[in-house]
């Protein structure tokens, strides 16, 4: 793929998923500050069982966050039994803002 190091190219595969699918077709150059974003999955020590929602307990909310522009920004706030919509709002959320970087949950 010819990533430039001195650029700050990496490698990322596009089905992160399967990061043994080294065809071209799934490879692409990017920085690293978009590599990170195409995760192929949440967090070992998450609750919610979907990426970018976790548990406020002092609130007690499910909260859908983001890291865009280095800042950590907040997307909504749910009640304990809708950690589905949670769910669906951070999905819809990756999309927007890391578009084909987005991923999974």
């Amino acid at each position: 793929m010819n990533a430039d190091a001195s650029k700050g190219e990496v490698v990322d595969h596009i089905n992160a998923k399967n990061t043994l699918d080294n065809r071209k077709s799934n490879l692409r150059r990017t920085d690293n500050l978009h590599n990170t974003k195409n995760r192929k999955s949440k967090n070992k020590n998450n609750k919610s069982g979907y990426r970018n929602v976790f548990w406020n307990s002092k609130d007690k909310r499910w909260f859908v966050t983001l890291q865009i522009d280095g800042k950590q920004k907040c997307f909504g706030r749910f009640k304990y039994e809708d950690v589905d919509k949670a769910g669906a709002l951070a999905e819809e959320v990756r999309k927007k803002y890391y578009k084909e970087f987005a991923g999974k949950n």
